[in-house]
């Protein structure tokens, strides 16, 4: 049965172009956005700022309950406050590898569950991220999956950084994004997978306006 709340799901691995489809799909229809991603970035950055050891499971799932906690009682101010003063922190490489990394932590993983399906609000929600349709939303009304080729992703993520001012070698960049591909692919608790219900889109030799606009159809064709 689909949840009386409708929500649109879109997962795929990094630099596929989830989060900017995710917000302008959310722009269109005045529907709340989800970007999974913050939640664990936030987790990484304070990781990084208190010097805490990657592998303290136990020592970050305390972070992650107060984080849920706060969250559950102010998931749009959250996400608000996220959007206005932290990304260029939380976005920058090191914090996205620390955070592709703790996400492995079954714990971690338990504790942002609820957290996140509490941003499923009237009228309905764009949630974004690797395993929205397969474990967060498996009542989705729409499960989009978006695909593309390692070489083309890293070269839009490269482009991407390059336009924000953050210099970054394209080699180093393909070993880390082909390393996190690996990382969300094989770990044991809610790996990267399509969802059995999911549409796949290969963005591949897409531009962003194509994808949006294939979306678009699947959306009316499914959700209205």
């Amino acid at each position: 049965m689909k949840t009386l709340i409708p929500v649109i799901t879109i997962d795929g691995p990094c630099g596929v172009g989830k989060s900017v489809l995710s917000k302008e799909i959310a722009k269109i229809f005045n529907w709340y956005s989800l970007d999974s991603g913050i939640l664990y970035r936030i987790i990484a950055l304070i990781t990084f700022q208190f010097n805490i050891p990657i592998l303290e499971e136990k020592i970050l799932s305390v972070f992650s309950h107060e984080l849920f906690l706060w969250c559950t009682q102010h998931p749009y101010n959250f996400q608000k406050l996220y959007e206005q003063n932290v990304p260029k922190i939380v976005c920058e490489k090191t914090i996205s590898n620390i955070s592709s990394k703790i996400s492995v932590f079954p714990k971690i993983r338990k504790k942002l569950l609820q957290q996140q399906r509490s941003f499923k609000k009237q009228p309905g929600l764009i949630a974004n991220g690797r395993d929205m349709g397969t474990i967060v939303f498996p009542d989705a009304h729409l499960k989009i999956f978006l695909e593309g080729s390692l070489s083309v992703r890293v070269q839009r993520r490269f482009n991407d950084l390059h336009k924000k001012g953050t210099n970054v070698d394209i080699n180093d960049l393909h070993k880390d994004m082909y390393n996190r591909d690996l990382r969300d692919i094989q770990r044991t608790i809610s790996p990267l997978i399509p969802a059995k219900d999911a549409i796949i889109i290969d963005s591949t030799n897409m531009n962003f306006e194509n994808v949006l606009k294939i979306t678009l159809k699947y959306i009316k064709n499914n959700v209205f």
